[in-house]
């Protein structure tokens, strides 16, 4: 989706659980910026909500005192790094999902 006046390129970094927004006009433009952070999900996908806020669809659930293999690797980039090469080269081809609102 665009946003009405095309400033804003809003998409979800799913391994690293987080949405980012991305100004394409402005004064901030070419810069981009966490808007949410440390979800209690794995974000899947981001829209534009009627009432101009955002729904952010959830592929998986994150529990507090559960191990959770992408909060453990946390601390290493790298290894995220490492997982997104290894995950592009088979069936699931999108880590990072795009939205222009």
């Amino acid at each position: 989706m665009l946003w009405r006046k095309c400033v804003t390129l809003n998409f979800i970094e799913s391994l690293c659980i987080l949405c980012v927004r991305y100004h394409l006009k402005g004064v901030k433009a070419g810069h981009a910026e966490v808007f949410v952070d440390n979800l209690p999900c794995l974000p899947d996908n981001i829209r534009l909500s009627s009432s101009g806020g955002y729904w952010i669809a959830c592929g998986t659930a994150r529990y507090d005192g559960k191990f959770n293999t992408l909060d453990f690797v946390g601390p290493w980039p790298w290894i995220r790094w490492i997982a997104t090469k290894v995950s592009a080269g088979s069936s699931c081809k999108g880590v990072c999902l795009v939205s222009m609102v």
